[in-house]
C-alpha cells in the first residue's frame, strides 16, 4: 500500500508509490490529458529500465549493534549506479545534503548506500567520517540493498528520533548523485536543469495531493525537489512502538479512502518502463512490444468506504479509466464518492500504461488486481459491476461481454465502441480490427443489464456508434438504460448519483434460466491465459474451425424452474435535468439535461418445471454443460440444435448421462 507507514513484527515500514520517480520539475497540465508534475528523464542505457531509482521500500529494524535498514527498488539490475541517501536524527535546522545532491533538510548523519558500498557524512562531529557502515548486501532477485548502521555511527534514542531517505542516479566515478542535462543520452539523464535536486524519488510522503491533477502522487516530491529543501519529507520512528510490535498483530492500517495499492503481476517482461519503443495501440506485451509500465510490479487505485455494506460485506466497482489517464484519474472527485456509497469499493486499474485498450498484458493487470482485491476485502460476488469512461467505457463492454457470470451491471460513459477514436462507424472497419467492434459482442449480455451516458455531440467515440451498441441491445430486448445528453465526449460530467445508484441496485442471476455467449478465441489472448470459453453454466467451449472467423455463439435454456419467459417492456422514453459533478474532464456545463430510454423486463412462468435443457451452437467443436449448476439432474434431457458436430460434456455426471438428442 502506496504512502503509508507501519510498524510491523519489530520493523518500521514504509511503502511508497511506483512509477513515481519523476523528479524536481513542473510539467504544465494539459486539460484532459494529465501528466506527471517532475520532468526527470533516465539515460537510455537500459541498464537504468528508465525507473531504476524508483525507491519502493524501506524497512528499518533495530538490533543490539544498530540499525538494521533494507531499501527495495522497483528495478534493479545495475545497483552500483544508483544511491539512496538516508537522513538519520535532527540537526534542529536544516543541513545540506551530501554529495551532489542539491537538497537540504534537518540531519545529524547521512548515509549514502550505492551498491555495495555505504558513505557516512556527520553534522555532530568534527570528524564528519567516523564510523563505518559494513555488511552492505545486495540481492538482485529481491531488489533489495541491506545494510547496518552501527551505534557508533548512529545511536537511537528510546524516545523517537526522525529519518529521511531519498534516491537518485550514482556516478561511481565522481562518487556523486549524477547531475541532469536540457536531455537525456547514453549516461546522462535529462529534464530540466535550470536548479534544484539531483534526487529523483523522496520517501515519507504520506501527504501527496488526493486529485486528477497528481496522477502518480508525485506533485508535492516535484515542488520540494525542484525547491532543494526536503524538510516536510519524514517520519518520526517510536522506539517502544517498535518493541511492542514485535509480539502485537500484524500491524496493517485499516484505511479508508483513496488509496494506491500495488499488485504482484505473474508477468514481467522487462524491469521498470518500457522506454521509447514500448507499444502504442491496441494491447502490449509479446509481439505488441512492451508495456509503458512493464514491471513486476504495478499500481492501482482503491476508494474503500468508511463501512461496508448491512451485511459485512463490500460491494464493488470496477472502474476503468480513459485513454491517456493512469489509476488516480478518478481520485478525490464526486464520481468515485458517488460510485462508494452503499459501501461499494471502487477500484481503478493501471492498465499498464495509458491507452492499451484493455487488451494483452493491460487486460491482464484488470484481472490480477480484481483478484488482489478480493483476496484483501470482503466483497459479496453478487455485488461486482463494472464501469468506465470512454476507452474504459469500451473496455468495459469487452470484458463485461467476454467474462458475464462475473457481474452484475454495467455502466459507462461516452464509451467508445471499437478500440478507436474517430472511427466513423460500420459498415467501415475500424483500424483496431473488426473482433474489437463490441456490438458483435452484445449477445453475451443477456443477463448483464447495462446503462450508458452519452453525449449527442460526441466528436471522438461517436454518438451514432454508441446509439448503434443501444440500439443490439433492445433488438436482442435486453434490459438497457441509454441516457442522451446535450454535451460533447469532454464535457459529460453529470451528477454521478444515479448511474451509481443502478449500479448498486442491478443484480445478475448466478444461475440464469437462459444463456446466450459469443465465444471467441484469439491467440494474442490465450498467450496470457485468458481464455474467453466460459459464462454461468456453461464452460470450456472451443470453436469448430480455428482458421474461421475464431468466432462461436451458443444459446441454452435451463428449464430447472419452469422455463420463465422474459418479455421486454418498453422502450420507455422519459426526461429529466442533472447537476454537474466534479471530474477528470477538461470541463462541465451548468446543469445536463438528458432524455433517457429503458427497456426492463416482465418474467413470467411459462411453463411445469421439467428436467430439460435446450442448447443451440453455431461454429462449436465442443462445450460443458453443467447440468447441476443449471439445477437440473444428470438423468436430464438434453435438446441439441448444432450447425455441425459438437461434443457435450456433463461435468459433475461421471455415473449417469444424460439422454441427449438433436440434429
Amino acid at each position: 500500500m502506496s504512502g503509508v507507514s507501519v510498524y510491523r513484527a519489530g520493523e518500521f515500514v514504509y511503502q511508497d508509490f511506483i512509477y513515481d520517480d519523476r523528479g524536481a520539475g513542473e510539467t504544465p497540465q494539459v486539460p484532459g490529458v494529465p501528466r506527471p508534475t517532475g520532468t526527470y528523464e533516465y539515460p537510455t542505457d537500459p541498464r537504468y529500465a528508465g525507473n531504476a531509482a524508483d525507491l519502493l521500500e524501506f524497512r528499518l529494524k533495530p538490533d543490539r549493534n544498530g540499525l538494521l535498514i533494507r531499501l527495495t527498488y522497483n528495478s534493479m539490475i545495475a545497483p552500483g549506479l544508483v544511491a539512496t541517501t538516508v537522513a538519520l536524527g535532527s540537526s534542529g535546522r536544516p543541513v545540506a545534503w551530501p554529495h551532489g545532491a542539491g537538497a537540504q533538510s534537518p540531519a545529524k548523519v547521512f548515509v549514502t548506500v550505492h551498491g555495495r558500498r555505504a558513505e557516512v557524512v556527520r553534522q555532530d562531529v568534527a570528524d564528519s567520517s567516523s564510523g563505518k557502515v559494513k555488511q552492505v548486501t545486495v540481492d538482485h532477485r529481491r531488489r533489495q540493498i541491506e545494510f547496518r548502521v552501527p551505534r557508533s555511527v548512529f545511536n537511537p534514542p528510546e524516545g523517537t528520533f526522525r529519518i529521511a531517505a531519498a534516491s537518485g542516479l550514482w556516478d561511481p566515478d565522481s562518487e556523486t548523485y549524477v547531475a541532469r542535462s536540457a536531455t537525456a543520452g547514453e549516461s546522462t539523464p535529462g529534464g530540466s536543469a535550470s536548479g534544484g535536486s539531483e534526487l529523483v524519488n523522496v520517501a515519507f510522503r504520506n501527504a501527496e495531493p488526493v486529485e486528477p491533477s497528481n496522477p502518480w502522487r508525485e506533485r508535492a516530491q516535484a515542488m520540494a525537489l525542484s525547491q532543494g529543501d526536503l524538510s516536510d519529507f519524514y517520519a518520526l520512528v517510536d522506539m517502544g512502538r517498535l518493541r511492542a510490535s514485535r509480539t502485537g498483530g500484524p500491524g496493517i492500517p485499516h484505511l479508508t479512502g483513496d488509496l494506491n495499492r500495488i499488485v504482484v503481476s505473474h508477468f514481467e517482461e522487462k524491469q521498470g518502463r518500457g522506454g521509447p519503443h514500448a507499444a502504442s495501440g491496441v494491447g502490449c506485451g509479446g509481439s505488441r512490444g512492451p508495456c509503458d509500465y512493464s514491471g513486476r510490479l504495478q499500481p492501482y487505485s482503491l476508494h474503500v468506504p468508511a463501512r461496508p455494506g448491512s451485511d459485512g460485506l463490500y460491494g464493488l466497482i470496477l472502474d476503468l479509466h480513459n485513454a491517456n489517464q493512469s489509476h488516480n484519474v478518478r481520485a478525490g472527485t464526486d464520481h468515485v464518492r458517488a460510485m462508494a456509497r452503499e459501501g461499494y469499493l471502487v477500484v481503478t486499474p493501471g492498465g499498464r500504461g495509458p491507452t492499451y485498450w484493455y487488451d494483452g498484458l493491460a487486460q491482464v493487470d484488470v484481472w490480477e488486481v480484481l483478484a488482489d482485491v478480493l483476496r484483501r476485502y470482503p466483497v459479496a460476488r453478487d455485488r461486482i459491476a463494472i464501469a468506465g469512461t470512454s476507452m474504459g467505457g469500451y473496455g468495459a463492454y469487452k470484458l463485461a461481454a467476454t467474462f458475464p457470470s462475473l457481474f452484475s451491471a454495467l455502466g459507462v460513459l461516452v464509451p467508445c465502441t471499437s478500440a478507436d477514436v474517430l472511427w466513423p462507424g460500420e459498415p467501415t472497419e475500424p483500424a483496431s480490427g473488426v473482433h474489437t467492434v463490441v456490438r458483435r459482442l452484445m449477445p453475451s449480455m443477456r443477463n448483464v443489464p447495462t446503462m450508458s451516458w452519452v453525449g449527442a455531440a460526441d466528436e471522438l467515440c461517436g454518438y451514432s456508434n454508441e446509439r448503434s451498441v443501444h440500439e443490439e441491445l433492445v433488438r436482442l430486448g435486453y434490459r438497457t438504460s441509454f441516457w442522451t445528453f446535450p454535451a460533447d465526449h469532454q464535457t459529460l460530467s453529470a451528477d454521478r448519483r444515479p448511474l451509481a445508484d443502478f449500479l448498486h441496485r442491478a443484480r445478475s442471476p448466478h444461475s440464469p434460466d437462459r444463456v446466450t455467449y459469443v465465444v471467441r478465441d484469439r491467440a494474442a489472448d490465450r498467450r496470457w491465459g485468458l481464455e474467453a470459453d466460459t459464462a454461468y453454466w456453461l464452460t470450456d467451449a472451443r470453436l469448430r474451425d480455428m482458421s474461421s472467423s475464431g468466432e462461436g455463439f451458443v444459446d441454452a435454456v435451463t428449464f430447472a424452474a419452469g422455463g420463465r419467459a422474459t418479455t421486454p417492456v418498453g422502450p420507455s422514453v422519459t426526461t429529466g435535468v442533472l447537476q454537474p459533478a466534479s471530474s477528470d474532464l477538461i470541463s462541465v456545463l451548468p446543469a445536463y439535461p438528458y432524455t433517457r430510454e429503458d427497456l426492463t423486463w416482465s418474467t413470467s412462468r411459462a411453463e411445469p418445471a421439467r428436467d430439460l435443457v435446450v442448447v443451440r451452437t453455431r461454429g462449436l467443436e465442443s462445450i460443458a454443460v453443467n447440468l447441476l449448476d443449471a439445477r437440473l439432474t444428470c438423468r436430464a434431457k438434453v435438446l441439441v440444435e448444432s450447425d455441425g458436430p459438437v461434443l457435450i460434456h456433463f461435468p459433475g455426471c461421471p455415473l449417469r448421462r444424460p439422454l441427449v438428442r438433436g440434429h
